[in-house]
């Protein structure tokens, strides 16, 4: 084996082992987590060309029972595609194997060629313990770098939806706040892999007597090609209510960040939809059940009103909500005694 082969095995300490391949030929390298969270991995004699033939070479991540695997792409130079789109120098990668082996009969989820800027994504989660890649050259003089790239073993279950998924269903989730349970978190189906087509998903929230819902989004990557929310088959639409008859919050999708969402009462109903053309991310979000307050109506220049704490939501509903990054909100207060009374949140 070559020098790289050695080392790259020796710097990250790990265990190399030999297993079934696509071809019975394929030089194997196995990253096994062992309790080790990271690491990189790189082409055959990177930062220099890589050679023909690599006929092939197979990379396999494995982590313990109750692992995933995440890879990036920090660097990326493969022969680019024909025409048609045909790679024939390529990098492939298997994300949803049952266990850590490959034969000629698998089917591989992405087929990569080309450079950074021609992928479409440069991270990519496994749905199990298991990661697998597989790098093949033909036989034509190149002078292409390759690849290189950063691996992570993640807990399963930092990626769990909280609540009761409803028996039957792929993705409708029902979640209920209790004296034990006000706060949690949910995710679009597969997370963090790329949404499944054809997605319907439901998120049903019952919040007890006065009680609202916040929703806050911590990511969202909803594909919507280049359309209004309203219009995209790809997208979220958060009710102020139980069912999809309440009254729409919002509507999102593209890509966003830190998006917050509250009801008016004890419930909100959350769909996620897509169609089968172009899959994302999806989202991830947290969720908590707060106590609502009505407090004493104000009179300008009372005093004496005592130690209160009061929250006031604005919100904007719009048809088409993709333009409400564009837009900005005005406060016009007619009375205001202390403007250092207010925290601002936005």
């Amino acid at each position: 084996m070559r020098a790289w082969f050695y080392g790259l095995v020796l710097y990250m300490a790990y265990l190399t082992l030999v297993i079934s391949a696509v071809n019975p030929a394929c030089q194997c390298v196995v990253y096994q987590s062992y309790g080790r969270s990271h690491g990189k991995f790189y082409s055959p004699d990177f930062p220099d060309y890589y050679g023909r033939n690599e006929d092939c070479i197979l990379y396999t991540f494995i982590g313990d029972l109750k692992e995933i695997v995440e890879i990036t792409f920090m660097e990326f130079d493969l022969k680019p595609p024909q025409l048609h789109g045909q790679c024939d120098d390529f990098l492939r990668l298997f994300q949803n194997v049952d266990r850590p082996v490959v034969n000629e009969h698998s089917q591989y989820d992405v087929e990569l060629c080309g450079n950074s800027e021609q992928l479409k994504q440069k991270t990519y989660y496994s749905r199990g313990r298991s990661l697998i890649l597989e790098f093949h050259s033909d036989n034509s003089k190149v002078n292409y770098t390759g690849f290189r790239g950063k691996f992570k073993f993640l807990s399963r279950a930092e990626y769990k939806t909280d609540g009761h998924l409803v028996h039957g269903t792929p993705c409708t989730y029902q979640i209920q706040s209790n004296n034990n349970s006000t706060t949690g978190k949910f995710f679009s189906p597969d997370y963090p892999q790329n949404y499944p087509p054809y997605s319907d998903c439901q998120y049903i929230f019952y919040g007890l007597d006065g009680e609202t819902v916040k929703v806050e989004f911590k990511n969202i990557q909803i594909h919507n090609g280049e359309l209004s929310c309203r219009e995209s088959p790809d997208k979220l639409i958060i009710h102020d209510g139980q069912d999809d008859k309440a009254t729409i919050l919002r509507e999102y999708c593209d890509v966003w960040n830190s998006e917050e969402v509250i009801s008016t009462g004890p419930y909100m109903f959350i769909q996620f939809k897509s169609n089968g053309i172009n899959q994302m991310k999806g989202f991830a979000a947290t969720y908590k059940f707060e106590k609502s307050f009505t407090g004493p109506t104000i009179k300008p220049g009372e005093n004496n009103i005592g130690n209160l704490y009061c929250n006031w939501t604005v919100i904007v509903i719009c048809k088409l909500s993709h333009l409400l990054k564009d837009y900005m909100i005005a406060l016009c207060f007619s009375f205001l005694d202390n403007l250092n009374s207010f925290i601002w949140h936005k």
